[in-house]
């Protein structure tokens, strides 16, 4: 069975998950940390692993900065993961969805959900073990909300 990918060709899954694996490294993690400076690949990726996982979540800095306190002994500040998470929009690979707070009619201060841009990089980045038909839906629901910005909020 032939595959592609834009202008890419594969002849097998194995090479267009290879690809996608290599390309998520090799282009985007590499820009990321050489771009922002970032000293701690380890706890940018392990982020980038939960932000995968929870796709269409509310993301709380705060609480993961606790998580990863209590989980991984690791003392990340909720700014940096917030950092962190800026630097994934700026690269394309995730965009955000701003949550409005109905009993408290505001914006601010409220959580945001974060989406893939690209379900292939998603998948590649959990080595294709969450793949999901609703994830696929309500991902393309939302870029089509965030594509009409004034038709709704979630």
């Amino acid at each position: 069975m032939h595959q592609s990918i834009a202008q890419f060709s594969f002849d097998t899954p194995d090479q267009k998950s290879d690809f996608l694996k290599s390309l998520f490294e090799e282009t985007y993690i590499s820009d990321i940390i050489g771009r922002n400076s970032i000293r701690n690949k380890a706890e940018l990726e392990e982020l980038l692993n939960i932000l995968s996982s929870g796709i269409g979540s509310l993301i709380n800095p705060r609480k993961l900065s606790a998580t990863f306190k209590s989980v991984k002994n690791k003392m990340i500040s909720p700014i940096t993961i917030k950092r962190y998470i800026d630097h994934f929009c700026d690269s394309f690979l995730l965009d955000n969805a701003v949550c409005y707070d109905i009993r408290g009619k505001k914006y601010i201060g409220t959580p945001s959900k974060y989406y893939f841009t690209d379900l292939g990089l998603r998948n590649a980045r959990l080595n294709f073990r969450q793949v999901e038909e609703t994830h696929a839906i309500l991902v393309m629901s939302v870029f089509d909300f965030l594509l009409n910005p004034d038709s709704m909020d979630i």
